[in-house]
């Protein structure tokens, strides 16, 4: 069980409260922190407001969750950001805070901690993307990264000795 601060107490004892969440997603370029409402300074961070949604969040049997966030398409930049950087397996995590700032750490409430799950959904005006808890079956799922190998390819023509034989490595057809 966990005891709220004071803040969001009061935040949530109104006849209408109204959470917004913060969600960070970790890509190879960068860390984005995105907030669903307002941008917000919160754990010594900028979250920014872009129009992110949390649209569905399950608690299944084990502990496991799973769930779907969406973010702006209007200009592209959210399903260049997803097909660019091969969006499955990369970390997400969110929170949910109540009222307005400032925020204290102990204002959030830690809502998922997982992986992005899939391919995503891509349409004009938004990008949505499947999330899943490190609890699920694809828990050991490798979480390596294949461009890391990718560049490492090496060139059509070379020699490699295998087991006191030479193979000369060709390009297909």
């Amino acid at each position: 069980m966990r005891t709220l601060t004071e803040k969001t107490q009061t935040d949530t004892s109104g006849q209408i409260t109204r959470p917004f969440y913060l969600i960070e997603l970790v890509m190879a370029s960068a860390t984005y922190r995105w907030s669903s409402r307002q941008t917000v300074d919160w754990n010594s961070q900028t979250w920014t407001q872009n129009g992110v949604q949390v649209d569905e969040l399950r608690d299944l049997a084990g502990g496991a969750q799973e769930g779907r966030i969406s973010l702006p398409n209007h200009d592209r930049a959210a399903s260049a950001l997803v097909l660019a950087e091969r969006i499955n397996g990369r970390p997400i995590r969110i929170w949910q805070l109540y009222g307005d700032a400032p925020h204290a750490i102990d204002d959030a409430v830690a809502l998922f901690d997982g992986y992005c799950d899939g391919a995503p959904n891509v349409a004009a005006s938004r990008v949505s993307i499947e999330i899943t808890s490190a609890g699920m079956e694809n828990e050991d799922a490798p979480r390596l990264r294949w461009e890391l190998f990718s560049s490492h390819i090496p060139p059509s023509g070379t020699v490699i000795s295998w087991g006191g034989e030479h193979y000369r490595l060709e390009r297909r057809g």
